[in-house]
């Protein structure tokens, strides 16, 4: 039988997602902690002996930072998992920087905790759909602002011209001193350095992206 712990300053919160991992799998709920405190305090002087950790992230005596780094360095076998409900990508990247094996968005239900369990098992890191969708967000935002870096001062330019003073091919090329065919070519290269296809797009990817702070 594989042991998990539940760690949540709100206990009654356990009390299903328990109930749930002892009546549909081989995994078994071996101890409910009210803070990582606790928990500390409950292993000072022996070996940890479970083998799963479902450790929410936020708590007053000893949060989930606290918690992970305690159990890694007591034994970095024991899979952990963080509950949250935290949507900041930023932080939920710290989490898996930080050591943990998987992440929880808290308003998910009792099956998605046990996914999780079955998939840290084969020692795979876990996030939950929620979870999963603002990491990739995040990570394809990061890379449409690289894209944007990689535009010539020229294209920079222009694209500045297109978003900010709306103005058209014609005004640019007067605004620039340059051919009407030279920002012709200048715009398609924007589009497909940026991936888009329309006049409409590039202007919502810029506003949505913050682009105009990169390109200033």
């Amino acid at each position: 039988m594989k042991k998990v712990i539940l760690i949540d300053d709100h206990v009654l919160l356990l009390i299903p997602i328990s109930d749930y991992i002892n009546n549909n799998s081989e995994f078994e709920v071996v101890g409910k902690y009210s803070s990582g405190n606790q928990l500390i305090d409950s292993y000072k002087n022996k070996e940890l002996d479970f083998n799963y950790a479902i450790v929410d992230l936020m708590m007053c005596n000893g949060d989930g930072y606290q918690v992970i780094e305690y159990i890694k360095n007591k034994n970095p076998k024991v899979k952990i998992i963080i509950m949250t409900f935290n949507k900041e990508p930023g932080l939920l990247e710290s989490v898996l920087k930080s050591g943990a094996d998987g992440i929880i968005n808290k308003t998910s239900d009792e099956k998605v905790f046990l996914k999780a369990l079955d998939k840290t098992f084969k020692g795979e890191i876990y996030l939950c759909p929620v979870i999963e969708r603002i990491l990739n967000d995040k990570r394809d935002k990061v890379k449409q602002q690289e894209d944007v870096k990689a535009l010539t001062k020229r294209e920079r330019e222009v694209l500045l011209l297109i978003c900010e003073k709306e103005l058209s091919d014609k005004e640019i090329a007067k605004e620039l001193n340059i051919a009407l065919s030279t920002v012709s070519v200048h715009r398609r290269h924007i589009n497909e350095k940026l991936n888009v296809n329309s006049g409409i797009k590039l202007v919502k990817a810029v506003v949505e992206l913050g682009y105009l702070n990169i390109i200033k």
